[in-house]
């Protein structure tokens, strides 16, 4: 599921694997609205590390989350 609403982004990453062994994060590529310059990104209450770039004119933002860990949520920063 995503949706996106005001100054967030939400959405889940999951997988078909044994979530024991593959529990490293994946960086997902989420291009943002427009005005975003710069994001916090949070996945079951834990802050994760995510990247602002731009190319092409647009804005995007890379967030390294873990799959079947809890929905992730972008927030714009102020």
């Amino acid at each position: 599921f995503h949706s996106v609403e005001d100054a967030t982004i939400r959405f889940s990453l999951s997988d078909e694997m044994k979530d024991d062994p593959f529990d490293y994060p994946l960086s997902v590529k989420i291009k943002l609205p427009a005005g975003w310059t710069d994001v916090q990104s949070r996945q079951s209450g834990q802050q994760l590390a995510s990247t602002i770039l731009n190319h092409n004119g647009s804005t995007y933002a890379l967030v390294d989350a873990v799959p079947d860990r809890g929905p992730i949520v972008v927030y714009k920063k102020e």
